[in-house]
């Protein structure tokens, strides 16, 4: 991935909400988006639309990654709206 790239052990990230991160949570934090693609994507390929996507389980063990201003159901809608776009 090219943003692992740009970083090393002692690379000091900046996120625009949240504390400090260091490459281990560039790291987790892609694999959390990956994995959230990936479950989203489950639905999309079988024609489903944000209506039937139960949006906590989509994130379930990922209830840490919350962020007050994204909730599951919007992070569910960007997703599913992201991946249909080739529809």
């Amino acid at each position: 991935n090219t943003a692992l790239l740009l970083v090393d052990d002692n690379t000091q990230i900046i996120p625009g909400h949240g504390p400090m991160a260091s490459k281990s949570d560039l790291e987790n934090y892609l694999v959390f988006l990956k994995d959230i693609r990936t479950r989203v994507n489950a639905y999309v390929s079988v024609g489903r639309d944000t209506d039937f996507i139960d949006a906590d389980k989509v994130v379930e063990g990922y209830e840490a990654w919350a962020w007050g201003f994204i909730d599951a159901d919007r992070l569910v809608q960007i997703f599913h709206s992201s991946l249909s776009q080739g529809d």
